[in-house]
Parts: C-alpha cells; sequence; structure tokens
C-alpha cells in the first residue's frame, strides 16, 4: 500500500515513520509529524526541507483522482498546521499561530505544485499548540506537524 510506496523510496525511508493514515469520522487523516531527529521544516520557518517536498510528491500522487482510490480520490482536503509550545523570544516576527498557518499553507503550495487542483482544497487552518499530539509535554517535538484531511 502507501506506507510500502514511501518505503521505496531511498530518500523517504527515513521519514516513512512520521508518516500516519488514519481513518477518522470526517474521512481520512494523512498525519506529518515531527520528532526530535527530522522536521518537515527549516526550524522556526516555513520553508520545506527537500525530504518533506519530495514526501508530499508522493502524497499527491497517491490523492490525486487518478492514483488515489486506496486512500481518498476527488474529496474535498483540508490542511491544517501545528506547532509545539515553545515560545518564541519577544520581539520575533512571528508566533505559533502565524507559524502553524504559513506551513499549512506552505504545504498545500507544495501539493498544488505537485498537481493537486486547486478546486480540492476546502480550507487551511493553523492551530499554534491547541491541540496537542502529546498533550502531556507541549513543547514535545512530535506536536510539530501537518495534517491532511481528506473529506468524505
Amino acid at each position: 500500500g502507501f506506507a510500502r510506496r514511501l518505503a521505496e523510496r531511498p530518500a523517504l525511508r527515513r521519514i516513512v515513520r512520521h508518516v500516519r493514515v488514519m481513518r477518522v469520522p470526517e474521512g481520512i487523516r494523512i498525519d506529518l509529524i515531527d520528532d526530535a531527529d527530522f522536521s518537515m521544516f527549516a526550524l522556526g520557518t516555513t520553508v520545506l526541507v527537500p525530504e518533506a517536498r519530495e514526501l508530499l510528491g508522493v502524497i499527491a500522487a497517491e490523492i490525486s483522482v487518478d492514483g488515489g482510490a486506496e486512500i481518498g480520490g476527488r474529496g474535498q482536503i483540508i490542511l491544517r498546521g501545528h506547532t509545539d509550545a515553545l515560545k518564541w523570544r519577544s520581539g520575533a516576527p512571528v508566533n505559533n499561530w502565524s507559524l502553524s498557518s504559513g506551513r499549512a499553507e506552505a504545504t498545500r503550495q507544495e501539493l498544488l505544485r505537485r498537481g493537486l487542483p486547486e478546486a480540492r482544497f476546502e480550507r487551511i487552518e493553523g492551530v499554534a499548540e491547541r491541540e496537542p499530539l502529546v498533550p502531556n509535554d507541549p513543547a514535545d517535538p512530535r506536536n510539530r506537524r501537518i495534517s491532511i484531511l481528506l473529506v468524505g
């Protein structure tokens, strides 16, 4: 399936474990989760690292109308950016709200570049650190993630 196709790409083998696909009430959610050893974005920025761009290319192919029967075909997409709760230095031009929404938008732009049609995107959301994956440790790097929700 999807995970096997990711693992077949040498450049992505290291980050397959950062991808979780699960059925949720609204549809199918693909979570791209950071940890202490890997981040989708350059630290404190909305700039995708090369591995993350390649990963999004594979995901775009999987969820395209033609190739995506397994994990969602024509449905709408909601992108949600999450950060950890680490504090920014005072006076910094960004904060976790702008960072999380900016990362969701950077993800949308990359998926567009990889061929997903503009009309598939229902909305993007930045939720800062308000929905932690690891609630008992708000600073845990795994709280930094992008969620791609395939509605339907």
